[in-house]
């Protein structure tokens, strides 16, 4: 009988390979827990993992408020925030409805019954964008946070647009290159000596050689610097400009936004009257109006358009310093306070006297620190660890004609720089929810932040003007504007 060719070494090898792995496989197969973990969902207690899934599938309004729940002593007086989407938040909704029903039978059961109940639309308007729910379907909802999410799109490639016109021009950035033979710690060291002394020349009692880092630093344009293509700054500036009409015209279709008020500010428009003495010589100035009743309609018109509520409660200003300037006045502030801080706050305020608590009394040219005097929000003098507030909420809608107008540069200011601001002129309603609504919009003023850095690309910080006493007050609000991002 023929015996069969004995096989190589190479090929029992490979067919002992392949048998293991057969084996393998069907041992996974029948106990896939040795390999994979169950659905983290499907460890929890039913009725906690029907409690995530509604905080999943309902956006919580926190997602929209959030930004105004910061700790300014800890940040160095600055705002930061995690930045956030309300377009990718609703994609990631929408893809969660559609998807997770696959997870397992139970949590498809879960999320059958959170549809018909709490998972709405409307409950989406209200987490992303706090848009109050009103007689809306289902589709006609999800149609609005889509548009919506169209707006907030196109304020982001204006934002980029106007990030990227920011490194654009003749400017160059001066970087630091060292021999690519330097040890990664020589380089460092060449490095802090450029910044921390070389870059802007060395002291008369410092080394003259710290000098010498220029040896290893080049000048290069800031496109190359950041790896951007170049392009001139007239060009891009002109697409930037286009890029923020795309976006008026979007949000012109809205049936509104929501603008969270930070921070309110009294301005005085009366205009003034030259004093002289008795000999005719000019002594200052004097407000032309400014008595008992346009006071008492001020405080009028405060209540009637921020609400009596509103305007009662925290972060507005119940009562202004004593001293010198009309700071506002903190009481618990002042009697937490004590060594250099109390020092400091002595300064502003006389305890022995009681503080100010009528705008009339505290709003006199002499006192007020900035030329305005703070109704609401916190002063940049009185630094707290409480939480920043909103001070108000305010839907402002714009009219079919509604267009963008760059505010005009300061004097020092590149000719192709990105504006400071730019004005949507053309607004067609403005109400403040707990209060009522502006009835003369002629005199309403809105503009939104467009000079963008690395630190705050988004549109979403604006200042409004509303008149409250017309021809004699106005109020500046500083604003976010919701789920513009």
């Amino acid at each position: 009988m023929e015996q069969p060719p004995p096989q190589s070494a190479p090929a029992d090898d490979e067919e002992a390979k392949r048998q293991e792995a057969c084996k393998r496989l069907e041992h996974i197969m029948a106990k896939p827990l040795e390999v994979v973990e169950p659905f983290p969902f499907e460890t929890l207690d039913a009725d906690l993992r029907r409690n995530v899934l509604t905080f999943v599938l309902t956006a919580p309004t926190d997602g929209a408020t959030g930004v105004l729940r910061v700790v300014k002593r800890k940040n160095k007086g600055e705002y930061p925030r995690v930045p956030e989407s309300a377009t990718m938040a609703l994609r990631t909704l929408v893809h969660h409805t559609r998807t997770i029903k696959a997870v397992s039978t139970a949590v498809c059961a879960d999320v059958r019954v959170l549809e018909k109940t709490v998972v709405k639309p409307e409950k989406w308007l209200e987490g992303l964008w706090l848009v109050e729910a009103g007689a809306r379907s289902r589709d006609q909802a999800l149609a609005e946070c889509r548009q919506r999410t169209v707006v907030a799109g196109r304020a982001n490639i204006a934002v980029e647009l106007y990030s990227r016109l920011g490194h654009c021009g003749d400017r160059r950035e001066v970087v630091v290159k060292c021999p690519a033979t330097w040890p990664e710690q020589r380089a460092k060291e060449a490095q802090d000596i450029f910044q921390m002394g070389g870059e802007y020349g060395a002291e008369e009692e410092e080394n003259k050689d710290i000098e010498l880092s220029w040896a290893h630093t080049r000048c290069k344009p800031a496109e190359e610097v950041h790896g951007l293509a170049p392009v001139d700054a007239k060009y891009l500036k002109a697409l930037a400009s286009a890029a923020f009409g795309g976006f008026v015209d979007a949000v012109r279709h809205l049936p509104s936004w929501t603008l969270l008020v930070t921070d309110v500010k009294l301005l005085y428009i009366g205009g003034y009257l030259e004093t002289t003495d008795d000999n005719g010589v000019r002594t200052g100035r004097t407000r032309a109006r400014g008595d008992a009743a346009d006071y008492d309609a001020l405080d009028a018109g405060l209540a009637a358009f921020f609400g009596e509520e509103t305007v009662r409660r925290a972060p507005w200003v119940k009562a202004w310093c004593n001293g010198r300037r009309a700071y506002p006045y903190d009481e618990e502030e002042f009697a937490a306070a004590s060594g250099i801080r109390a020092q400091f706050l002595a300064r502003k305020h006389d305890a022995s006297r009681p503080p100010l608590t009528r705008i009339r009394d505290a709003d006199k040219n002499e006192l007020l620190p900035m030329g305005d005097l703070q109704l609401a929000g916190n002063d940049f003098a009185f630094v707290s660890d409480k939480p920043l507030l909103s001070a108000a909420t305010i839907d402002i809608t714009f009219s079919d004609d509604a267009e963008g107008a760059e505010q005009a540069p300061f004097q020092h200011e590149p000719p192709n720089s990105p504006p400071s601001y730019t004005f949507i002129q053309g607004i067609d309603s403005l109400t403040c929810r707990g209060g009522g609504t502006c009835g003369n919009l002629d005199d309403v003023k809105f503009k939104i932040k467009t000079h963008v850095h690395s630190r705050a690309k988004n549109l979403e910080d604006a200042i409004l003007w509303v008149p409250i006493v017309e021809g004699v007050f106005q109020v500046l609000c500083s604003c976010k504007i919701v789920g513009l991002s």
